[in-house]
This record gives structure tokens, sequence and C-alpha cells, in this order.
């Protein structure tokens, strides 16, 4: 029998979730460098990963020097983040986010609820986004 690396790849997944979190919360400026970063717990119930998973997932970005730890005092966005260094895909996300903005506000002069137009952008856009986490405001 094949050892397995499915835990591997879900702490891989993990981490890049929780990056994914974070990015966007700096790009849309909810978070800024040198600020607060949501607590382990938060962060847990907005992404749905358990406390330890988003623990980890933080020691991690905190070695990659995306976060600071300091311990007493919570979790920090590094005041020294560049965002391209953070995640190389990251300097096209601003124009994604102003896409699906523009897209919510299509659907909304639509008067298209959010759950039909939900379910319009996973039956087009298919099975290669159904593992990204999708909010529609």
């Amino acid at each position: 029998m094949e050892p397995s690396n499915h835990g591997v790849l879900l702490r891989k997944d993990s981490v890049t979730q929780v990056r994914h979190q974070l990015l966007t919360g700096l790009h849309i400026g909810r978070l800024i460098p040198g600020g607060r970063a949501p607590s382990v717990r938060r962060l847990a119930d907005i992404t749905g990963l358990n406390r330890k998973t988003v623990h980890r997932a933080y020691t991690r970005l905190a070695q990659e020097g995306m976060l600071d730890l300091r311990p007493g005092s919570g979790t920090f966005i590094s005041e020294s983040i560049n965002s391209e260094a953070a995640d190389p895909g990251a300097a096209s996300i601003t124009a994604l986010l102003d896409a699906a903005e523009s897209c919510g506000a299509i659907a909304r002069s639509l008067r298209l609820p959010p759950e039909r137009f939900t379910t319009f952008l996973d039956y087009y856009l298919g099975q290669g986004y159904r593992s990204v986490p999708m909010i529609v405001t």
C-alpha cells in the first residue's frame, strides 16, 4: 500500500485558503500592513476550517514573512508585506475583485436573487471553480 499524501495536500490547501482570505482582506482595505489579522477563532469561523488548521496556517505564513505572531498580543499582517511576493497572482486580484463587483451590480440591477446568481456562476464557470469560496454581496 502506498503512503497517502492526503494530509500534505490538505495542509497546503488550507494554507492557500488562509493566504487568499488575508490577501483579499488586504486588497479590499479591511486589513492593512501592520494591522491586526483576524483571530484564529474568527478566521476559522469565516473559512470553516478547524482552529488548529488555521493556527498551523498562521504559523506557516509567519515563517514565510506574511504575518507577525506576537504571543500575548495577537497576529499582525507584516508591515513589509508585498502582496506580489506573498502571492504571484495577487497583482491581478484587484481587477478580479472589480469584475466581481461589476457582475454583482449587474445582477442586482436585474433583480436577480443572490442564490440564483450564485447558481448561475457555478453552472457557467463549471467544475474548475467549485473549490473556490465565493461570497455574493
